[in-house]
């Protein structure tokens, strides 16, 4: 079933809006406008004054077609009024990409975005071994836990020209 429905705020301001489950749609509207980069700013500042809106379905559908075109009509008809809080003048649903097959290529990508792993090859790439004393480490950390102190020390170190436990720390520049 789809619904074409209207949000009504206290103070008269009003949203119109489709969706194939309003209640669920009226949660993302309330996350939205609660958030601190809220989709609509208008919206957003009304339902912080005036509260939760009330929302009214206006009329259901059995084609998703059918329910754009209907909220095409009303949001064409009031989008000029002042109380109306639309912000696009246009009905449409952004294009989803549910169902739709992906490339082995792209699945792999996000795969490995998910676990982090391109992240980290980069930081790697660009992590230059650290000298301390005569003895080279690959990493901050590695120094760290061979000399018993915090990691971030060897920051500072490098940073303020210090010693650490009586030892120069530097970058080494061309390890082999």
């Amino acid at each position: 079933m789809f619904s074409v429905y209207r949000l009504k705020f206290s103070s008269g301001h009003y949203y119109l809006g489709s969706s194939n489950n309003p209640e669920r749609r009226l949660q993302k509207h309330k996350s939205s406008c609660l958030s601190s980069k809220p989709n609509n700013v208008f919206m957003s500042r009304c339902w912080k004054k005036y509260g939760e809106p009330v929302m009214e379905v206006l009329m259901n559908f059995d084609s998703e077609q059918e329910m754009l075109e209907y909220e095409q009509v009303l949001i064409t008809k009031f989008i000029e009024e002042e109380l109306n809080l639309n912000i696009n003048p246009i009905a449409a649903m952004p294009p989803s990409s549910k169902g739709k097959p992906m490339s082995e290529k792209h699945k792999a990508k996000l795969s490995a975005v998910k676990k982090g792993r391109i992240q980290e090859a980069a930081n790697k790439a660009r992590r230059k071994p650290i000298q301390v004393g005569d003895i080279i480490y690959v990493s901050f950390k590695d120094a760290a836990n061979a000399l018993g102190v915090v990691p971030s020390v060897f920051g500072q170190a490098l940073k303020k020209n210090y010693k650490v436990k009586g030892l120069e720390v530097r970058r080494v520049e061309n390890a082999v």
